[in-house]
């Protein structure tokens, strides 16, 4: 008999004449034919027409055909092997398909996402706290936005960065106010006032509206606030 193999031709060649086998062998050629996408489904009809075609053998003759038994054993462990790896075959292309996914997700997310977290890590009062006492030792970058109001008074703070950028997004939430920008630092031999160098224009009641930003939230490191516009102080 010929090697055992998942075709209509091999149970063709191999099945004894006085048997039909009718079932197997419409699994087999179906198989022959099939895609992958219903090649599972005739590989699990392969199961039951293999016992069929197994029970029609032992009926004939067990000891005449136990070669013939043997190797439809083998066929059927030849179908359950196939099954698997076309499982396998699926369950990767099921993750690269959601890893696809996620990536065109992330391909669609406005691409200034990262940048309007950033921003608001920028504003946010509570980082505010650590960054002012590197003011002690460092200058810092900032812009404020000079509001009458509590919810215009915005403030952008960080230890690197241009002060013209900073003001153009303080601006952008100002709802119209005005806004000055440059470095802060404590002032020279009094750590309890912070010196504001402003590079842009100064605008009229910068120091009281910026102390009582620090007062509202709590930012009770300075409680000064000096200006110094072109190298002189205001």
């Amino acid at each position: 008999m010929s090697k055992v193999e998942l075709t209509k031709k091999w149970w063709a060649a191999s099945r004894p004449k006085n048997t039909k086998g009718a079932e197997l062998e419409k699994a087999l050629g179906g198989l022959d034919d099939a895609d992958d996408e219903k090649r599972p489904a005739w590989l699990a009809a392969l199961k039951p027409a293999i016992a069929k075609a197994t029970a029609e053998l032992e009926k004939l003759d067990k000891k005449g055909y136990a070669a013939l038994l043997k190797e439809l054993t083998q066929l059927e462990d030849l179908a359950d092997a196939e099954a698997k790896k076309l499982q396998a075959a699926a369950a990767k292309a099921r993750l690269a398909a959601k890893a696809a996914g996620k990536d065109a997700a992330k391909v669609d997310e406005p691409a200034d996402r990262d940048e309007e977290t950033s921003q608001d890590k920028l504003f946010d009062p509570e980082l505010h706290r650590a960054t002012l006492r590197r003011a002690a030792r460092q200058p810092l970058v900032f812009a404020f936005s000079v509001g009458t109001k509590a919810e215009n008074r915005h403030l952008a703070l960080g230890l690197r960065g241009m002060p013209a950028a900073y003001g153009r997004k303080t601006k952008a939430r100002s709802a119209g106010a005005k806004v000055c920008f440059g470095r802060a630092q404590a002032a020279p031999g009094e750590a309890s006032t912070l010196l504001l160098t402003l590079e842009s224009a100064m605008v009229s009641g910068i120091e009281k509206a910026f102390r009582l930003y620090l007062k509202e939230h709590k930012l009770t490191m300075f409680r000064k606030v000096a200006l110094l516009v072109a190298g002189q102080e205001a």
